[in-house]
């Protein structure tokens, strides 16, 4: 797995072990295992109330949001509890379901994974002023979009220094695995803060990124 459980649920015990094995060993798909990893963390919490481990757990811990259906049209949203960061992830033919998973508020932006999974994908920023409408505008335009997959990043500071210094944190880490980055509406890239301030304030999004999307972050590539 890409990403450790212990990472997803900031947490680490016997059974997170028994799900990671499983994982690896194609028992469960990555997907489920991690559900049952933050079913399991939050349980955890409920029952241990106050020891060091349930803290860890609510302070670190992700929250999922799925609607659809696995197995045709599905869409998912992957939030951090302690800071508020999420990341969305859909397909084209099934964008219409982040209205029911992604809040109306803030500021998010987009990244688009390029749909050759031969090899490593290019990525396409944008950042427009209505995230929904201009998706809708490019899906509609779209030549056989087929299966392409997009992702909606939130949880943002609206405007300002810190925000224009996670969303640069973000491009360097995409960059930082070989992806070819290009700019849509509205987005072009604006280095602000040292590389250890982008670094430190835009992990948390690049960690929801490789959980949604993996290979973006770490890893040889995602062919999805």
């Amino acid at each position: 797995m890409l990403v450790e459980l212990g990472d997803l649920t900031g947490m680490w015990d016997g059974t997170l072990e028994q799900l990671t094995i499983l994982a690896e060993s194609r028992i469960l798909t990555p997907a489920s295992a991690a559900r049952l990893a933050m079913r399991h963390a939050c349980e955890i919490g409920h029952s241990r109330a106050g020891s060091e481990i349930c803290r860890s757990a609510r302070s670190y811990s992700h929250h999922l949001v799925l609607v659809g259906d696995l197995f045709s049209r599905s869409a998912f949203r992957i939030v951090e509890r302690a800071s508020g960061a999420w990341v969305a992830c859909a397909t084209f033919a099934s964008f219409d379901l982040l209205s029911e998973i992604c809040p109306m508020d803030g500021a998010p932006f987009c990244i688009l994974p390029s749909a050759n999974g031969r090899t490593k994908p290019s990525i396409e920023l944008r950042r427009p002023r209505d995230w929904r409408a201009d998706l809708a505008n490019l899906i509609a335009a779209a030549d056989r979009p087929g299966e392409r997959h997009l992702l909606v990043v939130g949880g943002l500071p609206n405007s300002g220094r810190s925000r224009a210094v996670i969303v640069a944190g973000i491009e360097e880490g995409l960059r930082r695995n070989g992806l070819c980055v290009r700019y849509g509406r509205s987005c072009a890239s604006n280095v602000v803060g040292t590389a250890d301030e982008r670094e430190r304030q835009s992990r948390r999004h690049l960690v929801l990124i490789e959980i949604a999307f993996p290979g973006l972050v770490r890893g040889s590539g995602a062919g999805r």
